[in-house]
């Protein structure tokens, strides 16, 4: 938009300024409606030839400017799923038995569609206003450069809020993210017992339970969205106090021209509104790393040690896991019948948890179960 206003009026301006000095005084009417054009470097063909050219290089960019990287980031999020499947099957059970139903569900269904549909559009809009915002400023700088002095306070509080925000809506996101884990985790503890549900006719106690975790995110979710549109306010007053301001320096400037006062209303205009988009974008982009922060997570859990003996390359098993008994290489025979006693048995799932056996001791005779 920015460089269509400077261009139209720089075509204009050349036009005008061609015509003074190329008409001559004396011409005659055939001269006029000579139906020739020649085109020179200073004519008016010449400007708009290369305005035309600019202005479809500029459409060709358009199109083909943002495959590379929401190529890239697709790539990247495919990368990270598979990463993140492979730490979930070859964590130890100690891990495994410590997370939640509803978290895993989490990270593989609305991290992950986050990751593939809406980080690469926001990623790629963030870029786009940021470098409009930039473009647009130094043409109000260069025609206007009192109106620069004026936007740089009014950036300063734009960053300044969106600081003071970022630090309050990161924990609202992270209510969010927790209160929406039960939801999925009581979903499918349900599908697991429908039956015994059924059977004792506990279905109202149940879905009751759910209707309180889904009431505690809509909460946490309603209180981010209210936090939202109060930093979106204040961002809409900053954008009236800075618009009165140039308006303000555009009439008491107005010394070289109404055109060229009302092509830095118009920037003005599009620095302010793409500037609280580009805000909102960054907002957004931050909100959904959050979702690549917690896959991280699951891709760095601890990894349960294994030792894979490979076959030969020439046989059928190659990849297979084979555990091999030390006991049968021995010469000794191989015993008719096994017993086994323990004594205070002590088990737990994890370091540091509750032991779900503890100090159980039995015994265990040949051919019983």
């Amino acid at each position: 938009v920015a460089a269509s206003l400077v261009g139209l009026w720089l075509l204009k301006e050349h036009a005008a300024t061609v015509a003074n000095i190329t008409q001559p005084k004396n011409a005659s009417s055939d001269v006029s409606n000579s139906a020739a054009v020649i085109v020179t470097d200073t004519s008016n063909y010449y400007v708009f030839y290369i305005y035309v050219g600019v202005a479809d290089t500029l459409l060709a960019l358009g199109i083909f400017r943002g495959l590379p990287l929401v190529h890239t980031l697709i790539t990247v999020s495919k990368t990270l799923h598979q990463k993140m499947l492979h730490a979930v099957l070859q964590a130890p059970m100690s891990v495994v038995n410590s997370l939640k139903t509803g978290g895993i569900l989490n990270r593989f269904s609305k991290d992950t569609a986050i990751l593939d549909d809406l980080l690469p559009l926001t990623i790629f809009d963030f870029i786009q206003l940021i470098l409009i915002v930039t473009g647009a400023i130094i043409v109000v700088s260069i025609l206007q450069p009192y109106i620069f002095l004026a936007s740089v306070p009014v950036i300063g509080a734009f960053i300044m809020l969106r600081a003071y925000f970022l630090h309050t809506s990161q924990q609202l996101k992270q209510l969010e993210s927790e209160a929406r884990s039960p939801i999925f985790t009581h979903l499918v503890t349900s599908l697991k017992g429908l039956w015994t549900l059924r059977a004792f006719g506990r279905q109202p106690y149940f879905e009751t339970l759910f209707h309180k975790a889904l009431n505690l995110h809509t909460a946490n979710w309603f209180l981010y969205l209210s936090t939202l549109r109060w930093f979106q306010m204040r961002i809409e007053l900053i954008f009236v106090i800075f618009f009165i301001a140039v308006t303000f320096i555009s009439i008491v400037t107005t010394g070289e021209g109404q055109s060229k006062a009302g092509i830095v209303l118009t920037l003005a205009m599009n620095i302010m509104g793409t500037l609280q988009w580009a805000v909102n974008s960054s907002i957004d982009v931050d909100s959904l790393m959050r979702s690549v922060s917690r896959i991280f997570k699951f891709i760095d859990m601890p990894k349960e040690e294994t030792k894979n003996t490979k076959p030969p390359k020439d046989d059928q098993l190659t990849g297979v896991l084979i555990i091999e008994n030390k006991y049968a290489k021995d010469e000794k025979p191989w015993p008719s019948g096994g017993q086994m006693t323990v004594k205070n048995l002590t088990a737990k799932y994890i370091d540091g948890g509750a032991a779900v056996l503890e100090n159980i001791s039995f015994s265990i005779s040949p051919g019983q179960r």
